[in-house]
């Protein structure tokens, strides 16, 4: 299965942690420039490299490094700048 990432930004770090699990967001991401527009505030809390949107999936996925305030907060914040954000189940 080939998925086309239109705008992605590395996850770095190791998996073996629980720390840096993934947390998976649907979303109604739909251009680069909605991208651009949530940029400033997810790397200001996640931090540059720790997240990635995939415009060419179905769902928009929203992909971010996992602690544990950043669910309620992504939601929060993406609901601020007008778009919907829902975390897929594992």
């Amino acid at each position: 299965m080939n998925i086309h990432v239109v705008k992605s930004i590395p996850i770095t770090g190791s998996a073996d942690s629980a720390a840096d699990s993934v947390l998976v967001f649907k979303t109604d991401l739909v251009t680069e420039r909605d991208v651009e527009k949530i940029r400033p505030w997810l790397d200001e809390l996640i931090g540059s490299g720790a997240w990635n949107v995939d415009l060419a999936d179905v769902d928009r996925i929203l992909r971010v490094k996992n602690t544990s305030k950043q669910i309620n907060e992504i939601g929060k914040r993406m609901q601020d700048a007008g778009y919907f954000c829902e975390e897929l189940p594992d």
